[in-house]
């Protein structure tokens, strides 16, 4: 199944298009060989990357148990020391405050079916990258395919440009700004911001990280739109 719908239109996340995406991974883990498959879902900040990747996950999993493993780009942050101590604090979220160098290395070095290791993700209550020894952080040998979700996989600014090699393919999720301005805000929120504070450091930080995607990003193999 080719993924490139540019002649119909992005791909509609309907359940049969979501479907049709569980069809793609499922075919792309059983075709590996030797080597694993890393493929990456990339969007503005809240464009819902972590909400469609756990379905195609969950429909994966179903389908193929413990074949697939999924690594967030936001487990790649800076820790708040680090970014204090870089004067960084009040951009978290934009490109420079991750480790963008650890992550490309840790999933080239995945695509190695010998790989094995723990990687990090983001606890929206420490508001830290945390590593733990748990399944959900655990790539092991049983591990045929990695999905991996993030604001940055089609920068062409070095290290995220590097990306291009190692993912099998980029799939792009676009939400109306506006959508993904309220879904932002809402999730600020839960994080224990008042209202008034999440609009402000949605306006400060996110649009700002928006114009980055928006300006400096390559062409997908796929772009989607929810149903």
């Amino acid at each position: 199944m080719p993924t490139r719908r540019d002649e119909d239109g992005p791909l509609r996340l309907d359940e049969a298009g979501l479907a049709r995406l569980v069809d793609r991974l499922a075919a792309l883990a059983g075709s590996v060989g030797d080597a694993r498959v890393v493929v990456g879902i990339a969007g503005i900040p809240g464009s819902g990357k972590s909400t469609l990747a756990g379905k195609l996950l969950a429909g994966l999993d179903a389908r193929m148990p413990d074949a697939a493993a999924l690594v967030p780009m936001d487990g790649f942050h800076f820790t708040n020391n680090q970014l204090d101590r870089l004067g960084l604090r009040q951009r978290k979220g934009a490109p420079q405050t991750f480790d963008a160098r650890g992550y490309v290395n840790l999933l080239a070095a995945a695509r190695d079916a010998a790989f094995v290791g723990l990687f990090p993700v983001y606890d929206r209550a420490l508001h830290e990258p945390v590593t733990r020894d748990v399944p959900g952080q655990r790539i092991d040998a049983k591990t045929r395919l990695i999905l991996t979700e993030g604001n940055y996989l089609l920068l062409r600014d070095a290290p995220w440009c590097e990306l291009a090699a190692v993912l099998r393919e980029t799939w792009l999720l676009e939400t109306p700004i506006e959508r993904a301005r309220a879904w932002l805000v809402d999730r600020h929120v839960r994080g224990g911001r008042t209202r008034a504070d999440a609009e402000a450091h949605v306006e400060r930080s996110d649009a700002l990280n928006i114009r980055v995607i928006q300006e400096g990003s390559r062409e997908p193999d796929l772009r989607m739109v929810w149903g």
